[in-house]
């Protein structure tokens, strides 16, 4: 739970909270704004992610709403809440207090209306439950092999790199060193030194 302060349309005020979710996850936004219609203040809400894809956009929020999707692609959703001050005095400060929750995955499903749906018992949700969350948690290390594979990839491309580099930097100061003696050894016989 937070607070929110109106500001005038001039100034920019969005508070946004980030959120890492998989591949074909399903997740919940849930959002409780407290406050009152005539107030003065107009809370706005939009749900996109680091692609670009919005999920949502709602104007003057007020009391509760849920927003719903899955996921297309692995990516950071991102939920901003802006809140405007349309009137009232300047001089006081106005704000709404917002309560928000995001939920991915298992922890996104309705368990109540699954266990009434399907006439489950509880301990048969509870299995459920954890079955979603073991689904979770093997794709997860899954993704992260598979995340490993190709930073793996990457550094030894990169020391494969590095190590051509060294080795050429090396051949090139020995040149360099064979040049600069054949050079001096010259130099000396030229003028009678050697």
């Amino acid at each position: 739970m937070f607070d929110i302060i109106a500001m005038p349309s001039s100034i920019q005020n969005q508070r946004c909270i980030r959120n890492f979710v998989p591949t074909n996850t399903l997740v919940t936004i849930f959002v409780k704004i407290y406050g009152s219609l005539d107030d003065g203040q107009k809370v706005n809400m939009t749900i996109t992610d680091i692609h670009g894809n919005e999920y949502s956009r709602s104007k003057e929020v007020i009391g509760e709403k849920r927003v719903i999707f899955t996921t297309s692609d692995e990516s950071t959703i991102i939920v901003c809440l802006n809140n405007l001050l349309v009137y009232g005095p300047n001089n006081t400060i106005h704000f709404r207090s917002i309560e928000l929750d995001i939920s991915k995955g298992t922890d996104a499903l309705n368990w109540e209306d699954i266990e009434v749906q399907r006439h489950l018992r509880p301990i048969e949700v509870e299995l459920l439950k954890i079955e979603g969350i073991s689904r979770e948690i093997a794709n997860e290390m899954e993704y992260l092999q598979v995340r490993e594979q190709k930073m793996r990839d990457i550094n030894e491309s990169t020391n494969d790199r590095v190590k051509f580099y060294g080795l050429g930097f090396m051949i090139s100061l020995v040149i360099l060193g064979v040049c600069e003696i054949i050079y001096i050894r010259r130099f000396f016989q030229r003028k009678h030194l050697i």
